[in-house]
């Protein structure tokens, strides 16, 4: 069973569990906020990002986030 859990709880949970290292399903709110600056949440996916980058957690996601994702970025363009 997955956990949803926030941003401000997500450095402890690298920490204290060692499982969480074993990777990360990120949806298309966070990946949208992290690569359009002007989103009201990009400061926070970056931070997010930057930590499981230093940490060297994989990130994964699937084909329909990918869709919605471009999608997004679509609407933005037009």
């Amino acid at each position: 069973m997955g956990v949803i859990n926030g941003f401000s709880e997500f450095a402890s949970i690298l920490k204290s569990n060692k499982a969480a290292r074993n990777g990360c399903l990120v949806d298309t709110s966070i990946l949208f906020s992290l690569s359009y600056p002007l989103d009201t949440f990009n400061d926070e996916a970056e931070v997010i990002f930057n930590l499981l980058a230093k940490e060297s957690v994989p990130v994964f996601t699937n084909v329909n986030i990918r869709t919605e994702f471009i999608e997004q970025h679509r609407r933005v363009a037009i």
